[in-house]
This record gives structure tokens, C-alpha cells and sequence, in this order.
């Protein structure tokens, strides 16, 4: 087994090792050549240093990871993990239960990073890996067990959890009217630039009741398959007024609006500590098909900050 820097290698084999490690994600769809191609030789605004290597043997690659470190626009808030100066491995990818492969490429990663003077890694941070990944979601799925394993048996230790739910089917939703909210507002569509759908609900006095974005998946990727489905991105209900059912009033309506654009099922992701959320996605027709999660390392002792998330409500 020899670790290898990526140099413009032929593509083909990537592909094919990527899509057979990533035929269990639940929620993903293959990258086509042009997908990985194009991630390949990016670069993320966020990391100063970026390198990708390769785990082979002979002629057949058996592993690939990339990893960085944090500059200074690692931009750290609520929804990241990464700060300047730390580490972080954004994918690391072998064949099913090929642990012998992963190993060698956490090492390689780890003794880059730690020479650079990464004392905190960080390993699948969400919005760091490629948009194609697990379905846009860049943390590990628990199906991939071989990469779990080799980031445990290096010091890493889970993070943050996310579950990945789905709701089949969109035929037979309710009409957002028949949610019991017990809130009257008035919600205003938007569509940004970048494709999101924004849903603002805004009081008779303007003031704000909380926010619903949802995207087609096909924003994400180029599988046919992709456009299937929408994803809801974000559900925040004002904090005095959780509980009366805005939520889920805002959920219904985002959803309604996929069906109209003629998708046919919903996806989206909560921490798994997230009950109140959960309760709600799960009364609506959601089912949990996966969960994710982020591992760190530290050397320093630091502590792992805690994730944060929306409000869902």
C-alpha cells in the first residue's frame, strides 16, 4: 500500500472508487466525471492549505482523502466547526470494509497537518466536502463503517450526529391550512440567487414569525435522480412562538411548493438531539434513513465546540 499525492491522475478509477464507497449513502447519488473532476482540482475559500492523496496498490487506487487546513476565512458561526489554524479532513473514501486502506491515509493526513500545527482535526465537518457527496451533506454516514472505524482506532472521537430523513412521497401531503397553527401570519415567497426558496412569515405588524428555505436537490447534483427530490435547508420559529404550530405550517407550505415545481419527495437533516424538531419532521410523513455524523482530534486538549443549529420549531 504506498500514499500517494493526487497529480492530475486519470479520473476514471476515482470514480469508480467513489461510487462504489458511496453506493450504501441512503440519501446520494453517483458523481459523474465532470462533478469529481471539477471538485478535484477546486480549491475551498475557507482552507489556506488544501491537498488531496491516494491510497494504491499496484495500479488500483483503494483510498482517496482530502484535507486542509482552516485560513482566515474559515469564517467560524453557528453552523461550522472548523477555525483558523485547525485541520480538517474533508472526505476520506475506500471500498466497502477496506479499513486497511483507510489507515494509511488518516496517518498521512494527521502527521501533514499536526507538521503544520494543527492541534484540533476536525474529519467530515459539514459544508466543507463536495456538494455531490451524500447527497449534499458533507458528513460521514454511519453505512460507511470501514472510515468510521479508521478515524476511531486514530484518536478521533464523535462529535455531532445528524439524522437523515426522508418523506417518500408528496402526493398525499395535507393542506398547510389543516396544520392547527395556532399563529395568524402572512408568508412571503422569495427565490435567491443561488436557487434557494425562501419562505418568510411576518406578523400583521411585521413582525417576524420564522423562516422555511428549501432547494431542489438538483442544485447539488447532476444525477437524474436529484431531481426527484427537494431539501429543506432551514425551518427557525421565533422563540415565543414555538409550539403553536408555525412550524409546521411553514414545513407544509415549503413542501407544497416542491410538489407544484414537480418534485416528488422531501429530504432534510436534524441533530439528533434535536427532539422537538424530530417529533415534527416524524408527525408529518418524515422517516429516518441515515445518520451522519463529525469527528474531531485534538492534541492540545482544546475542547470541540458544540455545534449549533436552526430552531426548528
Amino acid at each position: 500500500m504506498t500514499v500517494v499525492p493526487y497529480a492530475r491522475q486519470p479520473v476514471e478509477p476515482i470514480l469508480d472508487l467513489y461510487n462504489a464507497c458511496t453506493a450504501r449513502v441512503p440519501i446520494g447519488f453517483p458523481a459523474s466525471e465532470g462533478e469529481l473532476r471539477s471538485w478535484l482540482e477546486g480549491r475551498s475559500p475557507r482552507l489556506d492549505v488544501e491537498r488531496t492523496a491516494l491510497a494504491t496498490d499496484g495500479s488500483a487506487v483503494r483510498g482517496l482523502v482530502r484535507y486542509g487546513r482552516g485560513g482566515p476565512d474559515a469564517k467560524p458561526d453557528r453552523w461550522c466547526t472548523v477555525e483558523p489554524g485547525d485541520g480538517v479532513l474533508t472526505c476520506l473514501w475506500t471500498r466497502p470494509a477496506d479499513t486497511e486502506a483507510a489507515l494509511p491515509l488518516v496517518d498521512a493526513a494527521v502527521a501533514d497537518l499536526s507538521g503544520r500545527g494543527c492541534g484540533r482535526i476536525w474529519a467530515f465537518e459539514d459544508e466543507l466536502g463536495p456538494g455531490f457527496y451524500n447527497g449534499g451533506f458533507g458528513m460521514l454516514s454511519v453505512t460507511m463503517g470501514e472510515v468510521a472505524r479508521a478515524l476511531t482506532m486514530r484518536r478521533f472521537a464523535v462529535h455531532a450526529c445528524e439524522l437523515h430523513m426522508l418523506r417518500a412521497r408528496l402526493d398525499d401531503l395535507r393542506r398547510p391550512d389543516e396544520a392547527g397553527c395556532r399563529v395568524v401570519f402572512r408568508a412571503r415567497t422569495s427565490r435567491r440567487e443561488s436557487g434557494e426558496w425562501c419562505l418568510d412569515a411576518t406578523m400583521e405588524d411585521g413582525s417576524s414569525v420564522g423562516q422555511c428555505v428549501w432547494a431542489p436537490m438538483s442544485s447539488r447534483s447532476e444525477h437524474p435522480e436529484a431531481r426527484r427530490a427537494g431539501y429543506v435547508w432551514w425551518l427557525g420559529v421565533n422563540e415565543q412562538l414555538r409550539g403553536l404550530g408555525a412550524g409546521r405550517r411553514l414545513l407544509l407550505m415549503a413542501m407544497s411548493q416542491m410538489r407544484d415545481n414537480g418534485h416528488e419527495a422531501a429530504v432534510l437533516t436534524t441533530g439528533a438531539g434535536n427532539r422537538r424538531a424530530l417529533s415534527l419532521y416524524l408527525s408529518v410523513g418524515f422517516g429516518v434513513v441515515d445518520m451522519s455524523m463529525t469527528l474531531a482530534r485534538s492534541s492540545r486538549g482544546n475542547r470541540c465546540r458544540e455545534p449549533g443549529g436552526p430552531d426548528e420549531g
